[in-house]
Order: C-alpha cells, then sequence, then structure tokens
C-alpha cells in the first residue's frame, strides 16, 4: 500500500524509504535466507534506491552518491542467488514439452543450473550478508537525519519528471539499437518511475494511477525478456540446443514486442505533462 502523501511527498518518499530498509534488514538478519527471503529483499533494496532518486535534491548529491553506492553494494551478493532458482524456473517454462519429451541436451542444461545453484548456496558468506546490514544501517541513519524543512521544500513533480525522462531515454536508446545491456537499463528505470508513481497514486489522479500500472506491466515483461537473455548465456556456454535456443529466441521477440507496444502508450506524453499532473493533485489536495 502506498503511504499517504499528507503535506508532503517528500515525507511520504523518506517514510516508504525508511520501511523498505526496516523489511529488508529483517530479511537479511534471519539465520536462514531462502529463496524467497532473497527475492523479497532484493524488490526491496531496488524499491529503496527508486525512493532516493526520488529524495535526490533533498538531501544533496554527495549524499546521494554515497548511500546509493551503500544500497548496491548490499544488492549484489543477492543477485547470484535470485539469478539461480529463477534460470531453473525460466528453463522449466521454456523448455516444459522439451523436458517430458527426455530431450538429453534441455535435461543437461537444467542438472548444470542446479549444481551451480548448490554451488551458489554453498559459497555464500555470512560477511558479505553482515556487511550488508552494517550498510543499510547507515542509510538509514543518514536518511533520519535529513530535516523536514528539506523535505518539505523539494520539488516532488520535478523529481519525477526526470524519472520519467530517464525511462523514455533508455527506451530511445533500445530503439536505436536494441542490446540485452539497453534492455536491462531500460528495465531498471521503469522499475525505478513505477516505484515513484506509487507514493502519489493516493493523490487518486486517473492519469498517474494509469501510468503506474502500465510502468509495472512493461517492468514485468522486460523482466522476463531479462531472464531468458540470462538464460540464453548460459545455454551457449553449456548446452548449446537449437530446438530450446529457438523456443527462447521466439518467446523473447513476443516479449520484446509487448514491451514496445506498452512503451508508446506510456511515452506518448511529455515529461511536463508528468509535472502538470502531479502539480494538479498536489494542488486539489491542498485545497
Amino acid at each position: 500500500m502506498a503511504p499517504t502523501i499528507g503535506d508532503s511527498p517528500m515525507q511520504a518518499a523518506r517514510q516508504a524509504l525508511i520501511a523498505q530498509l526496516d523489511r529488508a534488514l529483517d530479511g537479511l538478519l534471519q539465520r536462514r535466507h531462502t529463496d524467497a527471503a532473497v527475492h523479497a529483499i532484493r524488490k526491496e533494496l531496488k524499491r529503496a534506491r527508486a525512493m532516493l532518486r526520488l529524495l535526490r535534491r533533498c538531501i544533496g548529491a554527495t549524499a546521494y552518491r554515497r548511500d546509493n553506492v551503500l544500497l548496491r553494494d548490499a544488492a549484489r551478493p543477492l543477485t547470484p542467488v535470485r539469478d539461480a532458482k529463477v534460470l531453473i524456473e525460466t528453463l522449466r517454462e521454456l523448455g516444459r514439452s522439451t523436458l517430458r519429451r527426455g530431450d538429453r541436451t534441455a535435461q543437461s542444461l537444467d542438472r548444470v543450473l542446479r549444481r551451480e545453484r548448490r554451488e551458489i548456496h554453498a559459497r555464500s558468506r555470512p560477511q558479505e550478508w553482515r556487511a550488508a546490514v552494517t550498510a543499510l544501517r547507515a542509510v538509514e541513519r543518514h536518511v533520519v537525519s535529513v530535516p523536514a524543512a528539506r523535505l518539505n521544500h523539494g520539488a516532488p513533480a520535478i523529481a519525477l519528471g526526470r524519472a520519467f525522462k530517464a525511462a523514455r531515454r533508455a527506451y530511445a536508446c533500445v530503439k536505436r539499437r536494441c542490446t540485452d545491456q539497453r534492455l536491462h537499463e531500460w528495465r531498471k528505470q521503469t522499475k525505478y518511475l513505477a516505484a515513484q508513481l506509487e507514493i502519489f497514486l493516493p493523490l487518486q489522479r486517473r492519469w498517474i494511477t494509469k501510468c503506474h500500472s502500465r510502468c509495472e506491466l512493461l517492468a514485468t515483461t522486460l523482466g522476463d525478456d531479462h531472464d531468458l537473455a540470462v538464460l540464453h548465456v548460459k545455454m551457449r556456454d553449456h548446452a548449446p540446443a537449437a530446438g530450446l535456443e529457438h523456443a527462447l529466441i521466439a518467446r523473447r521477440g513476443a516479449l520484446q514486442c509487448e514491451a514496445h507496444r506498452l512503451a508508446k502508450k506510456l511515452y506518448r506524453i511529455r515529461a511536463r505533462r508528468v509535472v502538470a499532473e502531479i502539480d494538479a493533485g498536489l494542488t486539489a489536495q491542498q485545497t
């Protein structure tokens, strides 16, 4: 549920950021880090980075860069754990009929992925988790210490407009030349925008709600494509399979077509419309 905006959207963003850090810390401090727990922690850290971006001008460029690096580094040990599980699920979904027929190449890749997953869990080092806890606590102290006056004088509409521009620029890069790296960057910017839009849902502006829904759907579509891209690399490294690769390429093509369709609807307006919608919603709330 999105926080209540109240008098200051930036206050709401800080509250959301602190709550996200607390949930991530709770997960990190558990004795056992299951796949589901790791996935939940990563989601909170991604959303925390989005809130930090929204607060950038309130906290200052130097503090933003410092805390963004801390959040990024805290998430790094979690990525291999998450990918190891998702790759197995992605292969299962992609090659469901192939695996049922007993395709040895697909089954061989499945065994490779399962072995790598066990190795990744075995290599998990407690000191990395402790370092992540220390980093998140430092970010939380920094965010809590920001004076309310600086948050109240923030420019939320302009901050969201910048996020919208960043996502649209990432999409423009993909249109010029579609690479896995550019698709991944587009996905990241889209997820940041979706998380930031959530702060403004209490304004109950139809455009904001629609934009948020489209961002969420677009991020999911690009996420599915990203998982297939990572699987494709594994497939080429360990077990080339013409039939499975053909199915993967076809599935990626369909996902990318859907992503372009969603993007055309999402980016048909200018960033200044985003700013105007947020400003109008805040003005209506105050009257």
